[in-house]
């Protein structure tokens, strides 16, 4: 599965979810204010980089919030070409919006 996060995880519960339902096959995404969670020095990094399931940022939002040069290393960044190639290979998909 894919899983979409769009909240911060400093103001909303969405990651915390997500991460509780991930299995090794899925993918996560984080996008818009989620993307804060990918931050090297920030408490999310080294949990999303433990978690079995692959994670990628959207790297254009995280470079308009300007944090393109703190995302841990082992988040991957993904374009936009990257989110439809993440699509295609997963039949579903999950937003995780609250």
């Amino acid at each position: 599965m894919l899983h979409l996060v769009f909240r911060s995880p400093f103001t909303h519960a969405a990651l915390a979810d997500c991460l509780q339902q991930l299995t090794a096959d899925d993918a996560v995404v984080l996008l818009e204010d989620a993307v804060t969670a990918a931050l090297a020095d920030g408490p999310w990094a080294a949990q999303l980089a433990a978690c079995d399931a692959v994670v990628w940022v959207l790297d254009d939002d995280l470079v308009a919030r300007g944090l393109g040069a703190r995302c841990h290393p082992a988040i991957q960044r993904a374009t936009w070409e990257t989110l439809v190639e993440l699509s295609t290979r997963h039949p579903t998909s999950h937003s995780w919006l609250s």
